[in-house]
């Protein structure tokens, strides 16, 4: 099965479930990373924000509270439905059909967000690619994703792999993962110059006995458009 037509049936049919544990607040690591990438993007101060993957749109939503822009696109269309009940812009969109070509509804944007939805290996280069077609005036991006230190010590090697449950540890009936592709750090900085950004800053939000990074998160701007 294609990597990317994985991910999408997983999350189409684990929607629902996802939505319940957010409502009971069971991902006590959300604690921690949603006001993290919120009050980054808050500090950025930008105009205008394209939220890729959004799922059920709680950050579009908190951003247009706010008095930010926000658009969420997500390519499941449970999770989009669920976001339209709420006040903002959304819209089912694919990362396959960005990287194809499609125009993104509302931009350009000054900034776009990618809040743990990067899951891929080399598509992860595509859409960072293609989304930042669409980027304009400041030319920002941010990513937040799991720390790679987060793995140091796990049962496998700390290299750039595919691991196979997307919903480990996750408390609930979630069912049919998918795999995602774990990167290093030095992999991830690859990545990003690869794909025409430089790192303007990264921040690395930790619970309150500071043992471990609850996750990673990386500011940039485009480098080179013309490398996009």
């Amino acid at each position: 099965m294609d990597e990317r037509n994985g991910i999408i049936e997983s999350w189409e049919i684990n929607a629902s479930e996802w939505i319940k544990a957010l409502q009971k607040q069971t991902i006590a690591s959300r604690k921690i990373t949603s006001p993290a990438i919120f009050n980054t993007i808050k500090k950025l101060n930008p105009a205008k924000v394209l939220d890729v993957g959004c799922g059920e749109g709680w950050l579009t939503y908190k951003l247009h509270q706010e008095g930010i822009e926000a658009v969420g696109i997500d390519g499941t269309p449970v999770l989009i439905k669920r976001a339209k009940t709420r006040e903002g812009h959304y819209f089912v969109q694919t990362f396959e059909e960005i990287i194809e070509g499609a125009q993104i509804p509302e931009g350009p944007f000054e900034l776009a967000v990618f809040n743990f939805c990067l899951y891929l290996n080399e598509g992860t280069g595509e859409i960072l690619k293609a989304v930042g077609k669409f980027l304009d005036g400041r030319q920002q991006l941010v990513i937040q994703t799991l720390h790679p230190f987060t793995f140091i010590g796990a049962d496998f090697k700390y290299q750039s792999q595919w691991l196979p449950d997307s919903w480990k540890g996750l408390s609930g009936s979630f069912s049919s993962p998918h795999k995602w592709y774990f990167r290093t750090l030095q992999d991830w900085v690859t990545l990003i110059r690869d794909s025409g950004y430089k790192i303007e800053g990264i921040d690395e939000p930790t619970a309150k006995d500071g043992k471990a990074p609850a996750s990673i998160i990386f500011v940039l701007t485009i480098n080179d458009k013309k490398q996009l």
